[in-house]
């Protein structure tokens, strides 16, 4: 718990076997707290004189998180890593990756974990969407080390014909990403189109 330096009085703070002698830091007891700095500046010029230094500590983050899954784990964290793949990205980002280090020894339904698991990634274009992550996100345990990579699935690239004003008419959910083609009659004396008179087609560039 202890460090004691006695020094000969009358040497200077900026000896050098004095400031060879001179904590960096100190430990807490559990992976819940780090070292701060000392209750008070250690001097660095001027004589020695008696002075007790006490740590201070402050709350470990629960979560950090990150876009490089190539940078050093934290001390006391747990890497847990999300892939969106060559080209696409996350969290609605221009990152492919998501890194979230949890201090080790939270659960994966702590609040602040759950917060930062992104729902889904972004594919490269409109060809595909987001299907799954490749593995369950777990809800119950200690957060592990583990990858998590999207899996995505083909978007259609013509929806149709439908009846755009059926609800229930199989038009995609997005149709921001499909270019709307319906057919009208020029005149309906003559001949009507039917009901399902629109096809989408899926925006490419």
């Amino acid at each position: 718990r202890y460090k004691v330096i006695d020094v000969l009085t009358g040497t200077a703070w900026d000896n050098s076997a004095v400031k060879g002698q001179i904590p960096a830091s100190a430990t807490y007891k559990d992976n819940t707290k780090e070292f701060d700095k000392w209750s008070e500046t250690v001097p660095i010029t001027g004589i020695v004189k008696a002075k007790t230094f006490t740590a201070n500590y402050k709350v470990k983050e629960l979560v950090k998180t990150g876009t490089d899954p190539s940078a050093q784990v934290p001390d006391g964290y747990t890497r847990v890593t999300f892939d969106a793949g060559e080209g696409n990205t996350i969290d609605r980002t221009n990152n492919r990756y998501k890194v979230i280090d949890v201090l080790t020894g939270t659960a994966w339904d702590n609040s602040a974990v759950k917060g930062q698991i992104p729902a889904s990634a972004t594919y490269k274009d409109n060809t595909k969407e987001f299907k799954e992550w490749d593995s369950t996100v777990p809800d119950t345990g200690e957060v592990e080390e583990q990858d998590f990579t999207a899996v995505y699935k083909v978007v259609p690239a013509v929806v149709g014909p439908v009846d755009p004003t059926d609800p229930n008419g199989g038009k995609p959910a997005d149709t921001s990403k499909y270019w709307t083609v319906t057919f009208k009659s020029e005149d309906e004396t003559k001949g009507t189109v039917d009901a399902k008179n629109t096809v989408y087609v899926l925006k490419t560039e």
